[in-house]
C-alpha cells in the first residue's frame, strides 16, 4: 500500500510540475521545458509511471486550458507516446542514453506539429486550401519549438537525470541522504 500512495504522490508531484513548466513559458511560442522535463523523468521513473504523469498532465491541462477536441486528442495522443519513447531511451546505458534521448526528444517535437497539422484540419473540416496554409502557419513555432527541445535536452537532461535518479534513491529507499551531495550541484 505505501508504495502505491508513494507513487500516486509522485505522479501527481510531476504532473503539477509540467502544468506549471508548461504555464511559466506560455506565452513564448514554441519555447517550452515540458518536453525535457517529461523526458528525463520518464527516462528515470520508467514507463509506467512515466506514462501515468503524461495522462494526468494531458487531461489536466485539457481542462485547465480548454477541452478542445483536437487538443485534447493531440496531447493524448502525443504525451503518452513521448513518455514510452522516453523510458525506452531511459534504459540505454552512457552516450547512447544521451544522445539517443536527444535525437528522439527532438524527432518527436517535430511530430508534435505534424501530428497537430493532422488532427486539428480533419476535425475542423478544412478544405485543401485552409489545410495547406494551416501547416505553413505552424512551421515557423515547430522549427523554433525543435531547436528549443534540442538546446534544452544537449542542456538540461545531464544534471535533470542526475537529480531524479538522487531523488529515485531516496524517495524509494527511504534514505535520508541529501539529494544534492554538492553545493554546486543545487544551483542548476
Amino acid at each position: 500500500m505505501r508504495s502505491h500512495v508513494r507513487d500516486l504522490t509522485l505522479i501527481a508531484m510531476f504532473a503539477a510540475l509540467l502544468l506549471g513548466v508548461q504555464f511559466a513559458l506560455s506565452f513564448v511560442a514554441g519555447v517550452e521545458l515540458v518536453s525535457v522535463t517529461l523526458l528525463c523523468f520518464s527516462a528515470v521513473f520508467g514507463l509506467k509511471r512515466g506514462v501515468a504523469v503524461a495522462v494526468v498532465f494531458s487531461l489536466l491541462r485539457c481542462i485547465i486550458w480548454g477541452a478542445i477536441p483536437s487538443v485534447m486528442i493531440l496531447y493524448i495522443v502525443y504525451f503518452p507516446l513521448y513518455a514510452a519513447v522516453s523510458a525506452l531511451c531511459g534504459k540505454l546505458k552512457g552516450d547512447a542514453r544521451y544522445y539517443v534521448s536527444t535525437g528522439a526528444a527532438t524527432f518527436l517535437t517535430a511530430c508534435f506539429t505534424l501530428l497537430d497539422d493532422v488532427i486539428t484540419p480533419l476535425m475542423m473540416g478544412f478544405n485543401t486550401g485552409a489545410w495547406r496554409t494551416y501547416f505553413y502557419a505552424s512551421t515557423p513555432v515547430m522549427l523554433v519549438q525543435t531547436v528549443n527541445c534540442v538546446v534544452t535536452v544537449l542542456i538540461l537532461f545531464p544534471p535533470l537525470t542526475k537529480l531524479l535518479e538522487k531523488l529515485k534513491i531516496s524517495y524509494f529507499t527511504g534514505e535520508d541522504k541529501p539529494i544534492v551531495d554538492d553545493p554546486k550541484d543545487a544551483m542548476l
